[in-house]
């Protein structure tokens, strides 16, 4: 599928998601303290080509990115509801600019799957140990993709989402303000069934847990996990050492306590 084929579908899917969104807006944030987490903006999908001169009539792969949330915007918006990226125009749009920061952490993920596919497979990051993952261009050297990213939270919060100030149950309180079945993720799986690799970022916080219980679900068969791709400076060791990292120590299981029992 071509950059200018999905950017229709994108379009499309984000115009539904905001008005489907408007028109439940009176059974939304009815809790004061959870409406006070958020400034009022919302995303549901953005999407990027892999270059600003790239042509937007190629055949590429698919790579949809998704987290927990857009972002963190301390300022308010003009309005609840408001749909948060805007072109030079401040007109509404789905379009990011190419060579974000996600994208090139995004790269580095698949340059260390590619290194060590089987570390990846067996720390549970990965659906196989040989997944198709982009290839890089043997000419440019670089990964030619279209970047779709999304989130389990289309509500941007003011501040990051693991701030101390934003306990576990009322992040949770956020997540299930709509129906609490993330369908919004189901419409865009339907929408590119099968012709998307699927890549949750955000180790150490919900994604993990709620990617694989909905990928499961959904039955998304191309899938990789990794760090969150955000611009810190630690994302990159963090990618860096997902194969060389220690494994937590192996859990218990029921012949374990069996076996000490009745050694006992």
């Amino acid at each position: 599928m071509n950059y200018r084929e999905l950017k229709e579908l994108i379009a499309g899917y984000e115009l539904y998601q905001q008005t489907k969104l408007k028109s439940q807006a009176a059974g939304v944030f009815k809790d004061a303290l959870t409406r006070g987490m958020c400034n009022g903006e919302v995303q549901f999908a953005s999407i990027e080509n892999y270059s600003k001169d790239a042509s937007e009539d190629e055949n590429l792969p698919i790579v949809i990115g998704v987290g927990i949330n857009y972002g963190q915007q301390n300022k308010p918006s003009p309005n609840f509801f408001y749909q948060h990226l805007r072109d030079k125009k401040g007109h509404a749009t789905m379009e990011d600019k190419p060579g974000s920061k996600m994208r090139e952490m995004m790269d580095l993920t698949f340059d260390e799957y590619a290194a060590y596919p089987k570390p990846w497979y067996d720390r549970k990051l990965a659906a196989s140990q040989n997944l198709i993952v982009p290839q890089k261009n043997p000419k440019t050297g670089k990964y030619e993709y279209i970047l779709i990213a999304t989130n389990f939270c289309p509500f941007l919060t003011a501040l990051a989402w693991q701030n101390k100030k934003y306990w576990e149950p009322y992040r949770a309180e956020l997540l299930v303000q709509l129906d609490g079945k993330f369908t919004h993720l189901d419409d865009l799986e339907v929408l590119l069934r099968e012709k998307a690799l699927w890549v949750a970022h955000g180790l150490g916080s919900e994604v993990p847990i709620l990617f694989r219980l909905w990928q499961k679900q959904i039955r998304v068969n191309r899938w990789l996990m990794t760090c969150n791709l955000n611009p810190r400076p630690t994302t990159k060791k963090c990618i860096e050492n997902i194969a060389s990292k220690e494994m937590p120590e192996r859990p218990i299981i029921p012949s374990d306590v069996l076996d000490q029992s009745t050694d006992s």
